[in-house]
């Protein structure tokens, strides 16, 4: 379905429909090392030299919240859609880093090819454990939280201060220095928007801590998000630091 969506982009955005397929759309710069795949229900753009995604981008509704899928006898595989830029599971055995995914594969339980594209390759990326289980997984849920009162809009990805320090395995994929998330949605006629930025190390459990606003991340990785909203309500909330106005039931 997500690839007939795709098709169908150039007429959508030329009638300023807002499609989530056109809300999840990010805009990069020119030069970057990218191979965009389309995938069922998320999108990544694929960086051939580092052996990470720049980015993945998906959505997420109250019915996809319903899924019944487990994760449980899925493994991590390298995707049949990549061409020309191996990575593989075994890149990481053994290196001290999980496997981390930037579309979770609790956000996948719908179907079972949701799931089981969630654990391709392009959408992973060498993650701290700590991070990985504690941090970074309570945002996803938190994602999965704000989705039950309406859709999000999520893109992820990787961050890099220089040239990487360090890579794993044979295919050397690189370890990112830290990750970031920009969420996106509309509430009672009104968007909102919000990002965070953590480092790939041991962090405390709250996420809250590392709130930073959109603009910081489009600063960070010279990526433009969301830029089909109305230029003025685009500017005012990649503004926003504000995580109040995400609560839910009196919590974040």
């Amino acid at each position: 379905m997500r690839k007939v969506i795709a098709i169908l982009l150039f007429s959508i955005i030329s009638t300023g429909v807002l499609s989530a397929q056109n809300l999840e759309t990010v805009i990069v710069p020119k030069g970057l090392s990218q191979i965009k795949i389309v995938h069922s229900n998320y999108t990544t753009s694929f960086n051939a030299s580092y052996k990470v995604p720049n980015y993945v981008s998906w959505s997420i509704s109250s019915d996809e919240l319903g899924g019944a899928v487990s994760r449980n006898g899925y493994s991590f595989t390298e995707d049949p859609d990549l061409k020309g830029a191996a990575v593989s599971p075994m890149d990481y055995s053994r290196s001290g880093y999980d496997r981390g995914h930037m579309c979770p594969a609790a956000d996948n339980k719908l179907n079972d090819d949701y799931m089981r594209e969630s654990f391709y390759m392009t959408n992973i990326c060498p993650q701290n454990h700590t991070l990985n289980e504690k941090t970074w997984a309570n945002l996803e849920n938190a994602c999965r939280s704000w989705a039950r009162l309406s859709t999000v809009y999520v893109v992820s990805g990787p961050y890099f201060e220089g040239k990487p320090k360090k890579y794993l395995g044979n295919n050397k994929v690189a370890v990112p220095d830290g990750f970031w998330k920009v969420i996106l949605r509309q509430v009672k006629g009104q968007w909102h928007a919000i990002g965070f930025k953590m480092p790939n190390t041991d962090v405390d459990d709250i996420y809250d801590h590392y709130v930073v606003s959109v603009d910081e991340v489009e600063k960070l990785t010279g990526f433009d998000f969301f830029s089909a909203l109305d230029d003025k309500i685009e500017k005012e909330i990649e503004a926003s630091t504000d995580l109040k106005s995400w609560s839910y039931n009196g919590k974040h």
